[in-house]
């Protein structure tokens, strides 16, 4: 596309007050459709640059080209709308007459200006000179005419017919009119010709209805967009993409996801075509089809991402729904586990790993049944839930939203950090730890029966420590 375009469209969209969202929710469009007509990387189809004609109140040609704005048409280009005007089947003003039919026209010497003039029968006035060139061809730009238009005033001296009272009649023709009449016809011809080579249409009288420079130019543009795009469009079209890895290669799983549900499934091992992970997406809608997640494997990490570095987070309308199965051998031999989710929700359970890291910044996560040395959780805001066994190390880190770890054993080490929302930590009854609390602001609560010294609550025998910092919100410490 012609930057040119893109800036008269940024132009127009900016001198009426619209901006990229506004604009887009005017034509029921996505704001990313109007940043790529305005960075050169496509063109409003048909039907949205006669939406954006009608809003700015221009014509089509001077939609696209800025100069057409600040000039008038030229005769080839009048003659090019009539012929757009033609092939779409609008009335046009008729071309000059046959010379024996000819309006009364006269020429006193050969160079000098022609006069056209419409017959009357009211009282006669001194005729208006006209230069002898093309008739306005545009209906638009003719004068209102009269209910009762004298026959005349479909003769090639249309243009001069101003309403009110008629011209006087010209003296008879000379012989040499219907000669010079057939000139002017032939320039016109030669100048729509030359017109629409100058702009590249080419106008084709078939049964099917035809389209201007401007709409051919647009639907060239959807077709090449169309090429380009066929291999997104194919997965569009299945709904799915899938992706097979060897599970030699694979010692640790991490999630990248923008938008919708995820879910790591695990399934017995089968090896009718070698044992590998199956990690498929599913298209929740046409934008997101455009960005292919981007699977990559690399030191023994398996990295599954939304899509491309760059295209992060531009295509999440609804998202795309991600499903990662792996072989039972896998899942329970991982080194480690990471899932970094935007939006959307994660289901998870059966993995064995030493470490398991889960971030969610907006949405919901559900873990069960996982075993890992270390587990680190940090919720930015929505609700996570998280169940299994930590031997080692628990992480809670509590943003805005709501977090749940429940541990089928007292961690070596804990540390639960709240800014704001509520973080609940759930250990089996019986249990021997000591919660040492920080609180600013908010609540703390424990459960379980404990001694208390300050802000020291002993359980049991004491020994493993549970830390709590709490800025504003609560924590609570309980029996499963």
């Amino acid at each position: 596309m012609d930057y040119t375009i893109a800036d008269r469209l940024a132009e127009l969209r900016r001198t009426h007050g619209y901006s990229q969202e506004s604009l887009a929710a005017e034509l029921g469009l996505t704001r990313q459709a109007v940043s790529r007509w305005e960075r050169g990387e496509s063109l409003p189809d048909t039907e949205n640059l006669i939406a954006l004609a009608n809003l700015y109140g221009v014509t089509l040609d001077e939609l696209v080209r800025p100069e057409a704005a600040d000039q008038g048409a030229t005769p080839a280009e009048e003659g090019v709308a009539n012929v757009e005007a033609l092939v779409a089947g609008e009335d046009v003003p008729e071309g000059p007459p046959a010379a024996d039919e000819a309006s009364p026209e006269a020429q006193t010497e050969p160079g000098v200006e022609k006069t056209a003039s419409v017959a009357s029968d009211s009282e006669p006035a001194p005729a208006k000179p006209e230069p002898s060139v093309a008739p306005e061809s545009r209906a638009s730009s003719a004068p209102p005419m009269p209910e009762a238009m004298p026959a005349e005033a479909s003769s090639f001296g249309l243009s001069s017919y101003q309403g009110g009272p008629a011209q006087p009649t010209e003296p008879p023709a000379k012989p040499h009119d219907g000669c010079l009449t057939k000139v002017l016809l032939g320039l016109l011809i030669a100048a729509v010709a030359l017109a629409l080579l100058v702009v590249g249409g080419c106008v084709l009288f078939t049964s099917q209805p035809a389209s201007g420079p401007v709409e051919e130019h647009a639907a060239e543009v959807a077709t090449e967009e169309r090429a380009a795009g066929a291999a997104t469009q194919e997965h569009a079209e299945s709904s799915t993409n899938e992706v097979f890895v060897d599970v030699g290669q694979v010692e640790s799983l991490d999630i990248d996801w923008a938008a919708g549900p995820v879910n790591v499934v695990v399934m017995d091992d089968v090896d009718e075509d070698g044992l590998g992970v199956i990690v498929t997406e599913e298209y929740l809608d046409e934008e997101s089809a455009r960005v292919p997640m981007r699977v990559d494997v690399e030191h023994g990490e398996l990295s599954v991402s939304y899509a491309e570095a760059g295209t992060f987070g531009l295509h999440i309308d609804k998202g795309k729904a991600l499903t990662v199965r792996l072989p039972q051998s896998l899942a329970t031999s991982l080194r480690s586990v990471e899932c970094d989710l935007a939006s959307g929700s994660l289901e998870m359970g059966g993995l064995v790993c030493q470490t398991l890291g889960l971030e969610l910044a907006s949405g919901t996560m559900d873990v069960t049944d996982v075993v890992a040395d270390k587990l680190d959780v940090d919720v930015a805001s929505g609700k996570a839930k998280v169940a299994g066994t930590f031997a080692q190390l628990v992480e809670m880190d509590v943003a805005s939203g709501e977090l749940r770890v429940t541990s089928d054993v007292v961690p070596g080490d804990t540390d639960i950090d709240v800014a704001s929302g509520n973080a609940v930590l759930e250990l089996p009854a019986g249990s021997s730890f000591k919660a040492a609390v920080d609180k600013d602001s908010g609540t703390f609560q424990m459960d379980f029966e404990a001694t208390r010294q300050g802000d020291v609550y002993t359980v049991g025998k004491g020994g493993n420590v549970v830390r709590v910092d709490i800025a504003s919100g609560s924590v609570r410490i309980r029996e499963r």
